[in-house]
């Protein structure tokens, strides 16, 4: 049983970091200074408009902003940096003795048309290798059929230290950006983690190569090859918002709510008590 063909429709595709979380000992060479560093990219993400607060989070007390954070107890500093900041800044947190916990690699393909069976495919084809393969080799997999068509496809189980997640992006996420897009994903724990990341700077030259081709070959060792993966312009994961910030909730409330009352009170000739009242 073999995937449908879709090269032919592939827009582009994006591949990078989509999750980083590590450690480092506070007895570690240059370990306040690191830490220091980390709280200057929380701030810098902070400056895009996300909210920034103290928090606690697995044991440490540090500063957030959104899903963001850096943190230490009396032992070791932890930072955790999500979505496309993770891709932005690996460099600049980057050291090898970090322990990483997690990596998340990712590879979106857009398509010049809109795909509902990806999913639902590669579960087809994962049913149908588990029935003629020895036992001991039977992999792990489960689907969730959304009733919009955001189906998810996971191979591998929560708890081990890889998985991979394939899933309609354009279906999870409302923005206009992903429309017609797909996410393949692998989430990588500790050892696995920490071994993709000495791959990943062999290649520091060309990092978007290597998350790509990690994916594919994840993906084509479990038998599900992606013809799409070849021969088609790769590019980093741009800066974007990931959820919507402090800035951009309080401007959507004054849109709401606040404004239709303005007009309203203005267009009655109250104009300069508005202004008055906010203080203008």
């Amino acid at each position: 049983m073999e995937l449908t063909p879709r090269a032919q429709l592939v827009d582009r595709i994006e591949a990078g970091i989509d999750w980083l979380s590590c450690t480092l000992p506070l007895d570690a060479l240059g370990a306040e200074r690191w830490y220091a560093q980390a709280q200057h990219v929380i701030l810098a993400i902070g400056r895009e408009g996300y909210e920034v607060n103290e928090r606690s989070l697995l044991g440490f007390d540090g500063i957030s902003a959104g899903n963001n954070f850096v943190g230490c107890n009396q032992e070791r500093v932890y930072l955790q940096i999500s979505s496309h900041h993770a891709d932005e800044f690996i460099r600049t947190v980057d050291r090898d003795d970090l322990h990483y916990s997690r990596i998340d690699v990712q590879n979106t393909v857009w398509f010049t048309e809109e795909q509902t069976d990806i999913a639902k495919e590669v579960f087809d084809v994962l049913s149908h290798n588990n029935e003629h393969i020895q036992r001991s080799r039977v992999r792990s997999f489960r689907i969730i059929i959304g009733s919009d068509g955001g189906d998810t496809v996971y191979i591998g189980s929560t708890t081990s230290e890889q998985q991979a997640r394939i899933y309609n992006k354009a279906r999870q996420t409302e923005k206009e950006h992903y429309q017609n897009a797909w996410r393949y994903e692998i989430c990588l724990r500790d050892r696995n983690a920490g071994s993709f990341m000495r791959n990943w700077r062999a290649e520091i030259d060309d990092p978007v190569r290597c998350c790509l081709g990690y994916v594919h070959t994840w993906l084509l060792t479990r038998c599900i090859p992606l013809d799409y993966f070849r021969d088609h312009p790769v590019v980093a994961i741009p800066k974007q918002r990931s959820a919507p910030t402090e800035v951009d909730s309080k401007l959507r409330w004054l849109k709401r709510q606040v404004a239709p009352s303005i007009e309203f009170l203005t267009e009655r000739g109250y104009r300069d008590s508005v202004l008055e009242a906010l203080g203008l």
